[in-house]
């Protein structure tokens, strides 16, 4: 049987067939689009796999890790803690006290150089910074103490260390004359907090060579043949400090010269006027002494006078005309004794130390 078509039907079927062709080509050319699109996606998700399961891997790990992390942590901290949080010369000059306490000392006459060196940019970085500061001591000290000392010192590596150290003999005196070059380590910055040293109370304006050997730690200490000023300088009862403003102290610290634990020690803040209140009382070699600085109190406290009674008032030249640092002083005295205040260091054209009186007081 034979089909005919006509005109109409052929141009339907073929236009059909060029559709079917068409979408075949279309399916063929997404077919292709898809492949090298999932190609490439496997080809980025390979890799990401990998990074998953060594993620896996650590994620099983972790708490060991943690571990592992702390204890870490534990064992720097603890090396970290050998060290000084800073090295300002009060903590250096306290230092050399100790080994003074511990090893019968040895004579120093000379600390020619300011070892404080370190910048507030290094001191507050959150970064820990090594220091190395380099601090030269002249001394004079017997064969024995001048080796007991060397010891001291390197039994010490973790704060301080010998860099170079000269000795000579004198055969007249039989002592050792000796220059030495300290190199003070610290570790700074971090959220160490530098220790606070209260120097003033245990080495301010004393010391028959300027530096350590003074009442504190030498009761026989003469002051025969002293002005009073020196005197008072040498072998005060109770001082008054007052800093510059910018000083790494507080503005205004008062307290017991002879007290080595600084427990007596008060103190104000601030580039302003600070006011401080010495109250003297007692009779019959029974004394005591009741202060203030600005809010701040300190009950009466008792204390063993000498054959005079001395406050030592203590200022500072102004850095520049920002230094508004001031102190009012008023010394009460109801003793039966005469209390004498000396006055030093002042600046000459504009003092920060303003005083008033009542009772016997005298002023040098």
């Amino acid at each position: 049987m034979t089909m005919q078509f006509g005109e109409k039907e052929k141009q339907l079927l073929l236009g059909f067939i060029a559709f079917v062709l068409i979408a075949l080509s279309v399916k063929f050319a997404w077919m292709d689009l898809f492949n090298d699109k999932s190609n490439k996606l496997k080809d980025e998700i390979s890799p990401l796999e990998s990074e998953v399961k060594i993620l896996r891997d650590y994620d099983k790990k972790s708490e060991s890790y943690k571990r592992e992390i702390s204890a870490f942590t534990a064992k720097s901290d603890a090396i970290v803690s050998k060290y000084a949080a800073n090295n300002t010369q009060e903590y250096l000059l306290l230092f050399l006290r100790d080994l003074e306490t511990e090893n019968n000392w040895i004579n120093v006459y000379n600390l020619p150089q300011d070892p404080t060196n370190q910048s507030i940019k290094t001191m507050d970085s959150k970064i820990l910074t090594a220091v190395v500061e380099p601090t030269t001591i002249e001394f004079v000290a017997s064969y024995g103490d001048a080796k007991q000392f060397i010891r001291a010192v390197n039994e010490n590596v973790k704060k301080c260390g010998f860099s170079n150290i000269s000795l000579n003999y004198d055969d007249q005196t039989k002592l050792l004359k000796g220059k030495a070059l300290f190199n003070f380590y610290s570790i700074v910055g971090g959220d160490r907090v530098p220790e606070q040293t209260n120097i003033f109370s245990v080495l301010y304006g004393k010391g028959q060579d300027g530096l350590f050997t003074s009442s504190t730690f030498s009761p026989d200490i003469t002051t025969t043949g002293m002005s009073n000023i020196d005197r008072i300088r040498t072998d005060s009862d109770f001082f008054v400090l007052v800093n510059p403003y910018g000083s790494s102290l507080d503005s205004v610290i008062a307290g017991f010269t002879n007290d080595k634990t600084g427990n007596s020690l008060i103190s104000g803040n601030g580039n302003k006027e600070h006011t401080v209140v010495i109250k003297v009382s007692g009779s019959n070699n029974d004394y005591s002494i009741e202060y203030q600085v600005d809010e701040k109190k300190q009950a009466a406290t008792k204390f063993v006078a000498g054959d005079t009674i001395d406050i030592l008032l203590s200022s500072s030249v102004r850095v520049d005309d920002v230094d508004k640092v001031t102190c009012k002083v008023r010394v009460e005295n109801t003793s039966d004794r005469t209390v004498n205040v000396g006055r030093i260091n002042d600046d000459m054209n504009n003092a920060r130390i303003f005083f008033e009186h009542s009772g016997d007081v005298t002023v040098h």
